[in-house]
């Protein structure tokens, strides 16, 4: 079987090229992030107020992933995994079962690092929206926190100050790090914590 690169490997390679140096310098991270970070600080802002970029910006990075990249999304993976909208849990689990250690170590090697419409630069970020519009239909409170480059974008939870990286979520899964964990236990861990730490928060308020 395929030695699949790890996911940081595979940032350095496929993304870190298309960072500003600004934009690089301020993320915080060398490589991929965390799954769940946690802003308490931030806890109870929206995500418009958090973003770095200005208002005008930020709708237009929104608008990108929510709808265009998002329907490129369920048009490619529908196609490849035989689904048709709308988009269910059955996708993720087609995904999961499509992308093995061969189909990864195919998708990496047919992608050009240089080109940055390359194969899997692009299908990591459309896998990212597809994981975000399910976490957003389990829990409509998470916002999209636009940030450049676009595929920096997180989704926020106000309630307990999260935020979860969908594209850093998506090089996991086509990496040696993450591609058996499986997308879906990912999602409903996800979901579960926020919904356990929000009524934490209540119970402490009241």
């Amino acid at each position: 079987m395929p030695n699949l690169p790890d996911c940081d490997d595979l940032f350095q390679r496929f993304f870190a090229p298309w960072y500003s140096e600004a934009d690089l310098a301020s993320r915080g991270f060398e490589a991929t992030r965390p799954d769940l970070l946690c802003y308490g600080d931030h806890i109870g802002k929206p995500a418009a107020e958090l973003s770095r970029l200005h208002p005008d910006a930020q709708a237009g990075v929104i608008q990108h992933l929510s709808v265009a990249m998002t329907d490129a999304a369920i048009a490619d993976f529908g196609q490849l995994v035989g689904l048709e909208p709308p988009l269910s849990g059955r996708w993720i689990q087609a995904i999961d079962q499509y992308y093995d250690e061969q189909n990864i170590a195919e998708l990496i090697a047919e992608s050009d690092p240089t080109d940055d419409a390359n194969t899997y630069f692009i299908t990591c970020i459309e896998l990212g929206t597809l994981i975000a519009k399910m976490l957003q239909a389990m829990v409509p409170e998470l916002e999209w926190w636009a940030e450049s480059p676009y595929w920096e974008s997180s989704l926020w939870h106000p309630a307990t100050g999260h935020m979860i990286p969908p594209t850093h979520w998506a090089i996991k899964k086509f990496s040696g790090y993450g591609w058996d964990d499986g997308l879906a236990p990912k999602i409903f861990a996800a979901v579960q914590a926020l919904r356990e730490d929000s009524n934490d928060n209540e119970a402490e308020a009241d």
